[in-house]
């Protein structure tokens, strides 16, 4: 039995009318269609993931200390493991392994600290660095999918500018108020104000936390909604806005070395290497620095591009002394909050993400993930095939991790930005994982054959006119039909 479709009729450059076919509802859908179908289901696990991570407070669940964001990890686990393990995300990469020994190395420090008593801690350690990566790397593969994750981002960081700006004024933290009536809140960090403003810490536990969150859109909206200008401007100054309530020297520094490359990457669009060229660049002016300045260019950076240069000397001289507890314990680290040799002044906080993973995890746990975001940076910078669009987006998110680099020297990560942090990761693999490679090999199905070309008879006069048929009676022309392989019928060859 045969469907019967509707058809229309569209009028075509010579005038005729050409009748059009509308697929019927029972045919299978186009690769668009289920496109734009994956992208819809994906759109609200992303809404789901971004407020997840924009709800302060926590709750007790037995023994477990949650999160929203920690409730959502937990539940995704499994179904995001196995998208994983049966090669919905594609192949695995250098970067996925190095990603897995650093959560393996992580979870045997906080097993040898803590023990089997507290196992939850070291389960809930390793699902927010394994889960938030895959977050990024099972659900974002492809531009779109990149898109919709960081349209999502901007309007939760639009949500959240109005709280923002009554706390820079007021100190007044609204957010945690309003969730503090179902969650015990975080709690307000106490710090002095800043160029005559309240530090916004909104849904975070630190004001450096909520701006180096919002530092992640910065270079992505420029080159998201590059050939959307008036997009472009409005979602840049949501992040600049955002980033600066947080009033942080890191984050707002983090900005302008994105400033810097995007510039760099205006001037020399076509520089092989560019990127290199200018990594060597800043390594020169360094090293200018550390001859030229009586205190090393690492103490005058700090104490110059600081707005307090107070917490310069305070940040140097607390790397001396981690840097002196590193030794004793380099294999697992002292353990979150274990004993380390600071000075009795010490709020007890290492402001160095590096440093700080180092003293409490071990040195291995350290270079797993030093090795995995400077192999996933290559990876991402050598890329091939890629055309202008994803070059466009591959620069964003290539600009924005070294932006993030920088600023993880001067703060200490947790929480729910360092859920984001592995996210973003997660989410940048799909530029030299393309979506060509997504589907597991056992569902990829042989290209048809296609049909043998018949070619009309030549003419037996080299560059003569075709024969002319016979007007004289006579047998008819055999007709020449290809024989299809796969086909049924009589002329299919196929098996009934």
């Amino acid at each position: 039995m045969t469907e019967r479709s509707a058809t229309f009729s569209t009028r075509v450059p010579d005038g005729r009318r050409q009748p059009l076919e509308r697929r019927s509802r029972h045919a299978p859908a186009t690769p668009d269609e289920t496109e734009e179908d994956k992208i819809g289901a994906k759109k609200w696990l992303f809404v789901l993931f971004i407020v997840c991570l924009l709800i302060p407070g926590s709750f007790f669940l037995g023994g477990a200390r949650l999160t929203p964001y920690r409730a959502l990890l937990l539940a995704a686990f499994v179904p995001l493991c196995w998208q994983f393990i049966r090669g919905t995300a594609g192949r695995m990469t250098t970067v996925d392994t190095l990603i897995l020994l650093y959560v393996l190395s992580l979870a045997m420090s906080v097993l040898y600290h803590e023990g089997f008593g507290r196992i939850d801690a070291v389960i809930i350690a390793a699902v927010e660095a394994i889960c938030g990566y895959l977050f990024g790397r099972v659900l974002v593969r492809g531009q779109l999918d990149y898109r919709t994750f960081f349209q999502c981002f901007f309007y939760g960081l639009l949500f959240m500018a109005p709280f923002a700006l009554v706390e820079m004024v007021t100190k007044l933290n609204l957010v945690s108020k309003i969730t503090g009536m179902a969650l015990m809140p975080f709690g307000q960090s106490e710090h002095p104000p800043r160029l005559g403003f309240h530090r916004a810490q909104v849904s975070f536990e630190h004001p450096i936390l909520y701006g180096l969150f919002c530092s992640l859109g910065f270079a992505n909206a420029f080159y998201i909604f590059r050939d959307q200008i008036p997009k472009r401007i409005f979602w840049m100054g949501t992040c600049f806005f955002t980033t600066f309530s947080s009033l942080s020297s890191a984050p707002i520094l983090a900005m302008l070395i994105q400033s810097i490359m995007m510039g760099w990457d205006r001037i020399v669009p076509k520089l092989k290497s560019k990127w290199m060229v200018l990594a060597g660049c800043g390594l020169s002016v360094f090293m200018v620095l550390e001859l030229i300045t009586p205190n090393g260019a690492v103490d005058f950076l700090v104490s110059n591009l600081t707005l307090v240069p107070a917490t310069a000397d305070y940040r140097l001289m607390t790397f001396e002394y981690a840097l002196n507890s590193l030794w004793d314990n380099p294999v697992f680290g002292a353990g979150k909050g274990g004993d380390i040799d600071l000075p009795w002044w010490h709020t007890g906080s290492i402001d160095n993400f590096w440093l700080s993973t180092a003293v409490a995890y071990g040195i291995p746990t350290l270079l797993f993930l030093i090795a995995a975001i400077l192999t996933h940076l290559g990876m991402v910078m050598w890329a091939k095939g890629l055309d202008d669009t994803v070059a466009d987006y591959r620069s964003g998110h290539f600009i924005a991790v070294a932006g993030l680099i920088f600023t993880l020297t001067t703060v200490h990560l947790w929480g729910a930005a360092n859920v984001m942090v592995m996210a973003y990761l997660g989410a940048g693999a799909w530029i030299y994982v393309p979506r060509r490679e997504n589907v597991p090999l056992r569902r990829q199905q042989p290209e048809p054959e296609k049909a043998p070309e018949v070619r009309e008879p030549s003419s037996p006069v080299r560059g003569g006119p075709p024969p002319a048929s016979s007007p004289l009676p006579g047998p008819a022309a055999k007709t020449v039909r290809p024989r299809i392989r796969g086909a049924t019928g009589r002329y299919g060859g196929g098996r009934h």
